[in-house]
């Protein structure tokens, strides 16, 4: 089944952490319990094979040396049923006496026929010379281990003694000991299991949790916070969920407060135009009241479309598609031709504005329309909020051992407070001062340098004006490509 685009698949129920885990202590106690009984039955019959065909050999050993020593004398076939009486009563095994042929001449089974078993491996080997030792199945399909020692005279082989005992106890013995172990594997299998289930629940819980909390961010409920249930990755990872939604609440805020902020300073000029628009509508007479309206007009109009701009830099930023056109830029000639375009605004404010530029700095490889963008920016604050009387200073410089170039604006104005030091040039931070604007324009100056390879820095203390420094990669620091 296909999961809807944009929305969670549903998990089959054991496809999940828990059926996984409960499958997986399945699987691993089975194998297991498998095993060992395997290896447990396996050892068991060896022992008791063992067992059985020690006490056979040591009697069919005592049988023939019995029989060396005191039948000997006499034919075989005739102390054949007297020796298989005598240790017939000593063993539970069947006891059978064969000669040199393979014949059977005395069975304690009292069994009529008397096949020959000279074909028998064990049988031949005894009527070789050598005790052997042989394990099969009746023509019934029963188990059986036959062990056969020769019987011989001076070293001549007159027969065979023969030790037969039925298996079927044994097997019968290992298929109940089966039994016990396959209902204890299978007891231990379902503890396992409910164990694996019961761990998994401990695990699946929080996660769950965790997914209803995240899909309620994503439905826009930033107020909503996970548990932490243990001091493990899931609770590290419910405090990252926590933290995020914090930050997006963060975020949130801050866009709305510059939603404000931009409308704000979109009505002004808009006001101020409509106002003188209605007013030269009417048809004032008088020339100097005309271009008063006119001029202002058109510096709101300016206004406006630079309030525009940024925005659309802004949007485009946002989108990763702010291009930059690179070449070798001097920066002195740059700085020298914006200082002179705001040397007007700065007199008019009751400002002096100043230059201190080396004669010789090296060229950067950047946007110069972008870094008088920056400029542009940074005077404009400095102008803003420096008091009548005061002093705006333009500098650059040269940080040789670090291999950058220098530039900024200091000013003898209110200076920042802490906390607007550590929002500076942030996203979406609107000023705190009455007047300071959207905070667009030092947003972008300190992509513009980023961009570039560079940083945006800021010292002061209120009270005692604010110094705004610029940095600039020399050589390849900065990338070679459009961004």
């Amino acid at each position: 089944m296909m999961a809807t685009p944009g929305r969670p698949s549903q998990l089959r129920p054991w496809a999940g952490i828990r059926g996984r885990l409960a499958g997986t202590y399945f699987l691993l106690v089975a194998v297991t319990v498998l095993l060992i009984s395997v290896a447990l039955l396996t050892a068991v019959r060896q022992y008791y094979l063992d067992n059985i065909r020690d006490i056979l050999d040591q009697q069919a050993g005592l049988a023939a040396q019995f029989y060396q020593s005191y039948l000997g004398k006499n034919p075989l076939v005739q102390e054949a049923p007297d020796l298989a009486a005598a240790f017939s009563a000593t063993t539970a095994a069947a006891v059978q006496v064969l000669d040199s042929s393979g014949r059977v001449l005395a069975d304690s089974t009292a069994a009529s026929d008397r096949p020959n078993l000279s074909s028998a491996p064990d049988v031949a080997r005894a009527l070789a010379g050598k005790a052997a030792t042989y394990s099969g199945s009746t023509a019934r399909g029963e188990p059986y281990l036959a062990v056969a020692a020769p019987l011989a005279v001076d070293g001549t082989v007159q027969g065979a003694i023969r030790f037969v005992t039925s298996l079927a106890p044994l097997e019968a013995l290992l298929g109940r000991l089966a039994g016990r172990l396959a209902l204890l594997g299978i007891l231990l299998i379902l503890v396992m299991t409910a164990v694996g289930f019961v761990l998994a629940h401990t695990i699946v819980e929080p996660v769950q949790e965790l997914t209803g909390v995240a899909r309620r961010i994503a439905g826009g409920d930033l107020t909503v916070r996970a548990r932490r249930h243990f001091h493990d990755e899931i609770g590290t990872l419910a405090e990252t969920l926590n933290y995020m939604a914090a930050e997006l609440a963060r975020l949130d805020q801050l866009k709305k407060e510059f939603v404000s902020s931009v409308s704000h300073e979109l009505r002004t000029p808009l006001t101020a135009i409509r106002g003188w628009a209605v007013s030269l509508k009417e048809g004032s007479v008088d020339p100097a009241y005309q271009e008063q309206g006119l001029t202002i007009i058109a510096a709101e109009s300016e206004r406006l479309t630079g309030l525009v701009e940024e925005l659309l830099d802004f949007s485009r930023l946002e989108a990763g598609k702010l291009t930059l056109r690179r070449g070798r830029v001097a920066l002195p000639p740059l700085l020298q031709s914006t200082v002179a375009e705001m040397q007007p605004r700065a007199r008019r404010l009751g400002l002096t504005l100043t230059l201190d530029v080396p004669p010789a700095l090296p060229e950067v490889n950047a946007d110069p329309a972008r870094l008088r963008q920056v400029l542009v920016n940074l005077l404009d604050n400095a102008l803003k909020f420096t008091p009548t009387g005061g002093t705006v200073r333009v500098f650059a410089g040269l940080d040789a051992p670090e291999g950058r170039l220098t530039f900024g604006v200091a000013d003898t104005g209110p200076g920042f407070t802490s906390e607007e030091l550590a929002r500076l040039g942030r996203r979406f931070a609107p000023g705190s001062r009455p007047g300071a604007g959207s905070g667009l324009g030092l947003a972008l100056v300190k992509e513009i340098l980023a961009l570039h390879g560079g940083e945006l820095k800021a010292e002061s203390a209120p009270g005692q004006g604010a110094t705004v420094r610029c940095t600039l990669p020399l050589d390849g620091m900065a990338p070679s490509t459009d961004v």
